[in-house]
Parts: C-alpha cells; structure tokens; sequence
C-alpha cells in the first residue's frame, strides 16, 4: 500500500524537530521556567540563553559522527546527512542569540563565561587537538556532566546573578533538577548500553548493566518524586504529581532511537 504523502511529511518533521534537538531544548527551558518560578526569580533573561546554549552545544556536538552513532542511535545516524544543513543553521542562529541577548539585556559580562563554557563543550564528543581526550571518556561521570551542568544553570546561575546566596530552598530546588536530569540520562545511557561497551566509553549503565541499571532507575523515581515535593513545598504545583515523576522517558527513549 502506498504510503500518504501528508502522513510521511507531518512523520519526517516529528523527526527532525526531535533530532534538531528543539523538543530538549524546549523541555530544559521550562525546567528552568519552574526552577525560577518555585524560587520567585525572573526567569525571562535567562531563557533565551538556555535554550540557545543548549541547541548550540547539542547540534555543535552531533556535526561530529561518534564512532558508537551506529549502534546506538541508528536514527540520528542515518538522518545525519540530511540534517546537517539544518544544524548548521540552528548553531549560526544560536550563537547569534548568545551573542546579542546579553547586549539586548545589558550584561555584557555573560559572553565571557559563555565563551569559555562552550569552548569546554565543543571537546564533548570531539578529542582535544593532538589527543585522544574527550569530555565523555571521563569514566563513569559521563552520566552525570550534563544533568551537573544543566542544573547549575538552570537553578545556581541565575540565583547568583541576582546576589542571592543559596540557601536551603535553592540547594533543594538545585537537587530535585539534577535528579531530572540524571535519571534522563541514566535512560539514554541504559539505551546505550551495547554501543558504549563496543566504543569504550564508560558510563554508569556500562558498569552495571542492564539489569542493574533498571533498579538503579527504579529506586532512583522515588527519591526523585521525594525531592520534587520537598522543593515545591508551600508552592502550588500539584500538577507536577499528577503525573508519575519522568515517567514516559525510558520508552521514549527506546522508541525514539530503536535499536538494531
């Protein structure tokens, strides 16, 4: 049976609006959205650069083929060639944000650290000129750089660039995001599995396969959902309960990048 015209292009968008990285750019940026609202912080001057940054770094990385691609995302490795043209447009449009949203705002003092973050970054999955080094070949702390990073930005930077000293609230709030984060990490890594072994990268799930891996996230949605009320006390978000905390991200996971 021939295949619907419209139906393939509106599957085809849904793919490369994954790929682009707009769907983890779009869900990092509403972390940080509750993040600032649960904190009472404006959350406006920072969310042009959070989602900028992270479509940046993500689609600066995946120019670069990694030799586990193949095997574990067989999807994004076979759309590669037809997207990188979209990439580079996203990476030109996100450094122009970085670039002029600080001006825009006023604090000029932002392109200084952003320079230097994403200078660390771009040797994520790329080996440092003359080396073998890169940032996910650090053993076992690959699962854990970006959820550490991301909540430093979400919650740490603009607590500080406010003067506020992190206390309690912040430190809980700071937890409960990095525990998101993690355990969508932990997920794509577990997904991974195969491919890291294969490669030599080093992650948590590698260590401890699948099984324990599973548990791991298994107790891991308890703590989770703990510290999410912790960090919402005396805010009404009951509507973040409603739901099983990250619940739909290991089959999303699974579904969105099939294994061979």
């Amino acid at each position: 049976m021939a295949h619907d015209p419209d139906t393939h292009w509106f599957k085809s968008l849904l793919i490369s609006v994954y790929l682009l990285e707009l769907v983890g750019a779009s869900a990092v940026t509403a972390l940080g959205y509750v993040a600032c609202r649960i904190l009472q912080i404006a959350w406006i001057p920072s969310a042009p650069l959070w989602f900028a940054g992270y479509l940046l770094i993500y689609n600066l990385d995946h120019l670069y083929s990694d030799p586990a691609d193949n095997l574990n995302t067989p999807l994004r490795f076979r759309w590669s060639a037809r997207l990188r043209p979209c990439r580079s447009v996203l990476v030109w449009v996100s450094c122009a944000i970085l670039l002029f949203w600080p001006l825009v705002t006023g604090r000029l003092w932002l392109l200084v650290p952003l320079t230097v973050a994403l200078s660390v970054f771009h040797f994520y999955s790329r080996p440092v000129p003359s080396t073998d080094f890169r940032l996910k070949n650090l053993s076992y702390v690959k699962s854990l750089i970006a959820p550490g990073v991301i909540a430093v930005v979400l919650v740490l930077w603009p607590v500080l660039e406010i003067g506020r000293v992190p206390r309690q609230k912040e430190w809980l709030v700071f937890f409960w995001i990095f525990l998101v984060l993690t355990m969508n990490s932990l997920v794509f890594d577990y997904r991974d599995i195969i491919g890291d072994r294969v490669t030599g990268t080093k992650t948590i799930p590698t260590l401890l396969g699948h099984e324990r891996t599973r548990g791991l996230l298994f107790h891991h949605r308890p703590v989770l959902a703990w510290s999410g009320r912790r960090a919402h006390a005396g805010r009404t978000v009951n509507w973040l309960y409603r739901a099983p905390p990250v619940a739909p991200l290991p089959d999303a996971a699974c579904a969105a990048e099939p294994a061979r």
